[in-house]
């Protein structure tokens, strides 16, 4: 039985809100169907007639994930939503948005971020066989590191918080018919944590593309492809999980040598945010390219 509520037979889309979810429950009740997901209820996302439709799209996200996270080394949080967590008997593509703690996003390198930024260009996924339409943000940084109104003054940790709140209204925003004018609809959209199944799903094996462009290296387990290895593996698994991250980024290397659009990426952290922030803005049909600074006064003031 899945916790993760079914999108709305009416409507199609899921209950206003975040739905927190294991893979396992988002692959049962979007890709799978009721069968699979315990319940005999269930919406036309899930029905058997579109099974390929979604399986190919599932399919082509974890691939695009484990390249992500191979490349930056780890993802917090997912956020998906879109026409894929709708009733919609053929989505397009699968709208993510992955969310990279603080401290591993402040270190990437120039490399890792232009290599984020084509990950998160969809024309350049969709070259590459990934209907995704990829977002990444910084998570703001622990809540123990905090002192007071301290973390207020952080630009950077000011920041994580707008975009939290401006990519949580952009999921739940809904097109609407009616008059202009009109309260418009709101519908849900899913958070898969970490910590939450996401190496018991991932563990099923790399993606066979990702095999097939990067080699025999790229062998065993997904949890090995994006070089999560946990403390108890053994050496041999160790060294077997670093070999296949390994073969992933080359696959990425290779990838992005071949076609890379993107002739000037960004090359700090900070400028990917921005160019992420313009984007999303850009689709709301707001020209701004960042959000207003905060009000508050320095702390200490």
């Amino acid at each position: 039985m899945t916790h993760l509520p079914w999108p709305d037979p009416e409507s199609g889309l899921l209950p206003p809100g975040r739905h927190t979810a294991s893979l396992a429950e988002m692959h049962a009740v979007f890709v799978a169907g009721p069968s699979d997901a315990g319940t005999g209820a269930g919406s036309d996302a899930a029905s058997g007639a579109e099974r390929p439709v979604r399986e190919e799209l599932w399919d082509e996200w974890q691939r695009h994930i484990r390249l992500v996270a191979a490349e930056i080394g780890g993802i917090s949080r997912v956020w998906i939503g879109g026409s894929f967590t709708t009733g919609a008997p053929e989505p397009h593509d699968v709208d993510v948005t992955y969310l990279i703690a603080a401290g591993t996003f402040d270190r990437l390198g120039p490399g890792q971020v232009a290599a984020l930024y084509d990950l998160t260009d969809k024309d350049w996924c969709v070259h590459h066989g990934m209907r995704v339409d990829a977002y990444a943000i910084r998570e703001p940084a622990p809540r123990g590191t905090w002192r007071g109104r301290d973390f207020l003054a952080a630009r950077a940790t000011r920041e994580s918080f707008m975009d939290l709140g401006m990519y949580d209204e952009v999921w739940q925003a809904a097109r609407s018919s009616g008059p202009s004018g009109t309260a418009r609809p709101r519908r849900g959209y899913v958070e898969i944590r970490i910590d939450t199944g996401f190496d018991t799903v991932m563990d099923t094996g790399i993606d066979a593309g990702v095999v097939a462009a990067a080699g025999p290296a790229a062998g065993g387990t997904a949890e090995a492809a994006v070089g999560q290895a946990g403390p108890d593996k053994h050496a041999e698994e160790d060294q077997h999980a670093m070999e296949a991250a390994e073969a992933v980024r080359a696959w990425l290397r290779e990838a992005r040598a071949r076609h890379a659009p993107n002739t000037d990426p960004p090359v700090t952290p900070q400028d990917f945010t921005a160019a992420q922030r313009r984007r999303i803005l850009s689709g709301l049909g707001i020209r701004r390219a960042e959000p207003p600074r905060s009000s508050l006064p320095p702390a200490g003031s």
